[in-house]
Order: structure tokens, then C-alpha cells, then sequence
């Protein structure tokens, strides 16, 4: 029997400056601004998607009259984990070992920087985050020493909650 345990405590702090470059997502946002208050639900979606659409590039939107994403951002989060593992083997012969282990493993969210949380009208440091990552891990196995060979089988099943996955 083998176990094991770790506890992790990971801290973030967010000290962020956008600003965008786009003139194009300036001056559509611009002619598109007035649509954003409308009461009809409609045009106002209907401008938060062309909008989105011209700026989507240009990280979503520039800041005229006061409307937009640009801006500072200040922000912390911390996550704290216990992770661990365990293991039961048994040598049934001197040349065959069988196992079992279960292990958790973690990853501390963050932030992303790409803005694609943030919503036109109401952007906030917190829509930037995103969780952490953890995963349930089980292997089950054997592994067998012959006479001028080896042989070893192993089953794996991962169980993810709130994959991390970096795309681009």
C-alpha cells in the first residue's frame, strides 16, 4: 500500500491595462452605441453581435464615449486543494505484480486574457477568470516477468472537472 497527500494553496493577482487598436471596431461600436440602451431586446442583441462580430479580432470592442472593454482591470483569487494518491499492489508470484491506484490532480485557475469573458456593457474583472482544474484518475494493472520477456497490461479512466484547455 502506497498513499500519499498534498495540500496546494495558489494565489493570483490581476493587474491588467486593455487597450484596443481597431479603428474599424471604434467606429462601428461608435455608430452602434445608442442601440446598446434600446428597450426592444431584439436591436439590442442585434447590436451586441455586430459589434461583437467587427471587434471579436480586436479584442472586443474600443472604448467611445465611454462604452467598451477598454480599460484597467485589478483583481485576486485564490484556490486551495488537497490532491493525493493511493495505491494497493500485490505479488501474487515473484514474477507477476497486479495494482490498483487512484489519484486526484489539481490546477489553479486564472485569468483570461483574451477578453472573450467580458460583456460590452457591463465588464468586470471577475468575467475574466476562469476555475480550476481538477481530475480523478484510476488505474488498474498487471505486469508480468517471463522468461526473456515481459508483458504488462494496464486499464486507465480520467474523470476532469473544468478542463484546462489552451487554444489559440
Amino acid at each position: 500500500v502506497t498513499l500519499g497527500a498534498r495540500y496546494t494553496e495558489d494565489r493570483k493577482k490581476l493587474d491588467a491595462s486593455m487597450a484596443t487598436d481597431s479603428t474599424a471596431c471604434a467606429v462601428q461600436s461608435g455608430a452602434l452605441q445608442g442601440l446598446l440602451s434600446d428597450p426592444n431586446p431584439l436591436v439590442k442583441s442585434l447590436a451586441t453581435s455586430l459589434i461583437g462580430l467587427t471587434c471579436a479580432n480586436s479584442v472586443l470592442g474600443g472604448r467611445v464615449g465611454g462604452f467598451g472593454v477598454d480599460g484597467d482591470y485589478h483583481d485576486q483569487r485564490t484556490d486551495k486543494e488537497w490532491t493525493g494518491t493511493a495505491v494497493i499492489s500485490y505479488k501474487a508470484t515473484d514474477r507477476l505484480l497486479t495494482y490498483l491506484s487512484w489519484s486526484r490532480g489539481f490546477k489553479a485557475g486564472g485569468y483570461n486574457l483574451d477578453r472573450a469573458g467580458l460583456t460590452i456593457t457591463n465588464a468586470q474583472a471577475s468575467q475574466l477568470r476562469f476555475a480550476a482544474e481538477k481530475v480523478d484518475a484510476w488505474e488498474l494493472g498487471a505486469k508480468y516477468r517471463g522468461r526473456g520477456f515481459r508483458l504488462g497490461a494496464t486499464a486507465f479512466y480520467q474523470m476532469f472537472d473544468n478542463f484546462q484547455l489552451n487554444t489559440f
